[in-house]
């Protein structure tokens, strides 16, 4: 059995758990993004890349080229970079996205966006993990919300827009990517 809420112009399905022949959005029931990030490979890589997935989150950061979605909870493993040139969501955003995992340089994204949902505006982003500097550049904190705490810029300008923060037991590169606050 279905229900439609209809707020602020927004129609969303909510499923009360009977089936029904009909899917609200994506083809399929969404993914969580830890079983997309979460890898044992050495390279790094996806074990579902080249597939198409349902995944969902809430927008954390909006880049030139695309955008990065996180498990409310947030957490390692719970962040993924979204290459998508036609939807410009805003932070705090929930969607329901239907896209294709791909390696891109070493890093998992979603990519090919074939269905774009927003089910929501204005939610909390997830929380940021208080990550030493010296552990940032491990797979697990791809496309998640980080807290080196307190640093101090070991290095200003190591090219292409990146920078080196240090805490005192490790330094982290910074690229330009990255949102900071």
């Amino acid at each position: 059995m279905r229900k439609v809420l209809i707020t602020a112009g927004i129609i969303m399905l909510l499923f009360t758990g009977i089936p029904c022949p009909a899917q609200a959005g994506p083809g399929d029931e969404p993914i969580p993004i830890h079983t997309i990030q979460f890898t044992t490979a050495p390279d790094g890589a996806s074990s579902l890349a080249g597939q198409i997935v349902t995944a969902q989150g809430i927008v954390t950061a909006v880049y030139r080229q695309g955008y990065v979605i996180a498990e409310p909870a947030g957490g390692p493993w719970s962040g993924i970079y979204v290459y998508d040139l036609e939807h410009r969501p805003a932070p705090g955003d929930a969607l329901l996205l239907r896209a294709q995992v791909e390696e891109y340089h070493g890093f998992t994204e979603l990519t090919n966006v074939q269905e774009y949902v927003l089910l929501a505006r204005g939610q909390p982003l997830p929380p940021a993990l208080q990550v030493p500097c010296a552990d940032m550049a491990a797979e697990a904190y791809e496309g998640v919300l980080i807290d080196l705490g307190p640093v101090t810029i070991s290095s200003a300008a190591l090219g292409f827009g990146e920078w080196e923060a240090s805490d005192g037991a490790g330094a982290a590169r910074v690229g330009s990517r990255a949102d900071t606050w």
